[in-house]
């Protein structure tokens, strides 16, 4: 059955370089989602992390337009593998 929400499906790379030891390594990963009447994303994640391992979870992101125009999500997350645990995080927009 369709709804309202919006779909969404995002494929990611992310580089990140550590310093001092300027370890480099790469994330690869997918998301797919909806987006509710507010703009309230829930989606399941899969991604192969630095140590080859593919992890599983869910998520569910509440958006906040900040006064400068940027946006700032609140996450509930949990790993659906593994341990099962589950988190809060904030992730800002970089300009």
């Amino acid at each position: 059955m369709r709804t309202n929400s919006t779909y969404i499906k995002v494929f990611f790379v992310i580089s990140l370089i550590l310093r001092p030891a300027l370890l480099i390594f790469t994330i690869l990963g997918c998301l797919v989602g909806t987006a509710d009447r507010r703009g309230v994303l829930n989606f399941t994640y899969i991604h192969i992390n630095r140590e080859r391992e593919i992890r599983t979870g869910i998520c569910t992101s509440r958006p906040e337009m900040l006064p400068d125009g940027r946006i700032r999500l609140h996450e509930k997350w949990q790993w659906t593998d593994g341990d099962r645990s589950r988190g809060e995080s904030v992730l800002i927009e970089v300009e």
